[in-house]
């Protein structure tokens, strides 16, 4: 999957984002957006997710390392052992 397809997924907001090393990493790399990035992480109705994805999408490009280290492998797997039970919540697994 690439990097903008996740970045597209609903789980990014309701797992990811939430994350606090995930939100933190987005956070410290784009001052710029981090009032959106807040508010997307804490309403789920907000319409500035939008904005989030579009601006992260449009950094891609240039901050390929970036992303490819944030959604590393290894990262993913602390996620996942840190938001498990609600990533099998979300995926109907449970």
């Amino acid at each position: 999957m690439k990097i903008k397809e996740i970045i597209q997924l609903p789980i990014f907001f309701d797992l990811f984002i939430k994350d606090e090393i995930f939100f933190n990493s987005l956070k410290n790399k784009f001052p710029e957006i981090s009032a959106d990035l807040f508010s997307s992480k804490i309403n789920p109705n907000c319409s500035c997710k939008n904005k989030v994805k579009v601006y992260l999408a449009s950094k891609i490009e240039n901050e390929k390392d970036f992303f490819l280290d944030l959604l590393s492998e290894e990262n993913i797997k602390n996620i996942y052992k840190r938001k498990g039970d609600k990533i099998k919540k979300r995926l109907g697994l449970e």
